[in-house]
Formats: C-alpha cells, structure tokens, sequence
C-alpha cells in the first residue's frame, strides 16, 4: 500500500490506531469471504466463485499477518523512522 511509505512521517500513535482500524477492516474482508464460500451453491458453475472467494480471504489473511507485524515493530522500536547512517 502507499500508504506504508508515509507512516514514518507520522506520530506512531496515529499509525498503529490506522493500522488497528485496517485490521478492523480486515477482518471483516476475510469473514465476508470465508461465509461466501460457505454459502455458495454447490454446482458445476460455482467452483470459480468459491475459488475467487478463496484467494480475497487468503489474501486478507496475510495482511492481517502483515499488519499485525507491523504493528509489533513500531510498539517495540516506537517509529517506523531509520536511524541515521542505517543502510538498510
């Protein structure tokens, strides 16, 4: 996301409480799909849904993973910020 290139500019405070939300968000994407595929009828022309469906919750399950991550690095270092003369 762009987003994540301008988080080192802001307050980490602000940054986790967004990245909070957008798990908030997230979670909801992943719950949304996984009922889909629940759901769907089972027929010979559903199987792409529940493929589809598969891939958005898989997908929102690894930014949830990654967001969490991120989330632990900047209440651990306290920014997102580089230190100075860092390489890397």
């Amino acid at each position: 996301d762009l987003s994540l290139y301008f988080f080192k500019f802001m307050k980490s405070e602000v940054v986790v409480k967004r990245l909070k939300n957008r798990l908030a968000g997230l979670g909801k994407i992943k719950d949304w799909m996984d009922d889909l595929e629940k759901n769907l009828p089972k027929g010979e022309h559903s199987y792409y849904l529940a493929i589809m469906a598969q891939h958005s919750s898989r997908v929102a399950e690894i930014e949830i993973e990654f967001t969490n991550r991120l989330i632990d690095i900047i209440q651990t270092k306290g920014s997102l910020s580089r230190e100075k003369g860092e390489n890397s």
